[in-house]
């Protein structure tokens, strides 16, 4: 029986979901929020990826032997809209009910709070982003009536890189958008029955 011939039934849709990222500081030993990505300016989240590498070797009857030998979890993409708010919430004053759209700003200031200073050298940012739980990602996929009936949850994901933007260039008129790559430490995975 296909979907479409029982109304119970609904296909998993790539255009209902929402994403939550939550970005955290690790100074003086404390973890504290540093901001947030508002989720109405993610445009784009890859669902996580599991790679299984496997080893066949060949036994002394001539029997096949496969055994798990790496599994890792793939980098996942996040690309985001960046708008033109000049003040973000969490590092200067802000006028009250006030909401940061400016991921660069968000995410540059995460960084400097993180260790980063453009007159330093960055190892001491890397050695903290590497040791640090400083983010949490959830993407959840949303059911017909808009509720949560799915969702991941990236426990301790590790930075690879952030695009502040792409090209400057008087012959576009593109949204400007900023990606975030990371690598996933572990996943975990909840199903929301309705």
């Amino acid at each position: 029986m296909t979907f479409w011939n029982a109304s119970e039934l609904e296909p998993k849709r790539n255009f209902r979901w929402i994403a939550s990222i939550e970005l955290f500081s690790g100074k003086r030993r404390a973890i504290k929020e540093a901001g947030s990505i508002q989720n109405w300016t993610v445009t784009s989240f890859s669902p996580p990826k599991l790679n299984l590498e496997t080893d066949q070797t060949i036994g002394p009857l001539g029997r096949l032997f496969t055994q798990q030998k790496n599994s890792k979890w793939d980098d996942v993409n996040i690309v985001m809209h960046d708008l033109l708010y000049p003040i973000d919430m969490s590092f200067g004053p802000v006028e009250p009910g006030r909401v940061d759209a400016n991921n660069t700003s968000v995410l540059y200031h995460w960084l400097v709070a993180n260790g980063y200073s453009p007159e330093k050298p960055m190892t001491r940012m890397l050695t903290r982003l590497d040791k640090k739980w400083l983010m949490q990602l959830v993407v959840a996929r949303l059911g017909t009536a808009g509720k949560v009936a799915e969702a991941w949850t990236f426990y301790r994901p590790i930075l690879q890189s952030i695009e502040f933007g792409s090209a400057f260039d008087y012959n576009s008129a593109d949204l400007s958008q900023v990606t975030m790559k990371i690598r996933p430490t572990t996943c975990a995975y909840r199903f929301v029955p309705y």
